[in-house]
Parts: C-alpha cells; structure tokens; sequence
C-alpha cells in the first residue's frame, strides 16, 4: 500500500497537546507565536479540575477574541497589574500579549520541561 493510500482524513501532525481539547489557552494553542488578546472579563473563582480529579477554584481571564480562558497566574497577575493598574476593573477592554514560555527562566517559576503561557511586560502596539 502507498503513503497516500495509508493517510486518513483524520491523521494529526500537530502538537500532541491539542489532541485533547480545552477550555484554557495553553501553550500549544500559540503555536510557537505571540497573541493579542483583550480582556472581556475577569473571574475570581473559576472552578477547575487538576489531574488525579481534585478541584481547585483558581482566577481567570476571559477574552473578547476567544472562547477560551487564561488561568491567572501569579506571574501574569503581576505583569498586567503593573500595565494597567492593580485594579481588575481597569483591565477590562485592556490589550495584553501571550506568549508560549519554556520553563525555566530568571523571571519564570516553571519547572524544567514545563511549557506555560506567560503575558508580555508591555502594552501591545
């Protein structure tokens, strides 16, 4: 049997992270790329489940371009809280930037291996 012929529609080459779907922009879905995105809307207590099925309630980000969340981490809090004010309020309608991270880094608290999303440290153009 030929290549061709071994392919199927559904054959994926892409990241295998994407092969499961979620609701929360990873690292994956950047695809190596920065992201702009504007903040609709900012949830305190944003109920998720961790692997093993324990549940944590945890901030999230939601944006206008896009149905997926951002979990909030502590890093990313403080970078848009030093662009726009540490008032959530202020955020909202407010442009940030994403980007794929490849822990770890100076600034990073990433674990070697770990692939994260991080927000640029300025205000994009």
């Amino acid at each position: 049997m030929s290549k061709k012929e071994d392919a199927h529609v559904d054959d994926w080459r892409g990241d295998s992270d994407l092969l499961y779907p979620s609701n929360y922009i990873r690292h994956a879905d950047l695809q190596g790329r920065d992201g702009t995105v504007t903040v609709k809307r900012v949830e305190k207590g944003h109920e998720l489940t961790m692997q093993g099925g324990v549940t944590d309630r945890k901030p999230v980000l939601h944006f206008e371009e896009t149905d997926k969340m951002l979990v909030l981490a502590k890093t990313n809090k403080r970078r848009i809280s030093d662009l726009y004010g540490a008032a959530c309020a202020e955020w909202i309608g407010k442009r940030i930037t994403l980007y794929p991270s490849d822990g770890p880094s100076k600034e990073d608290v990433l674990k070697p291996g770990q692939r994260g999303v991080r927000v640029r440290a300025s205000v994009p153009k």
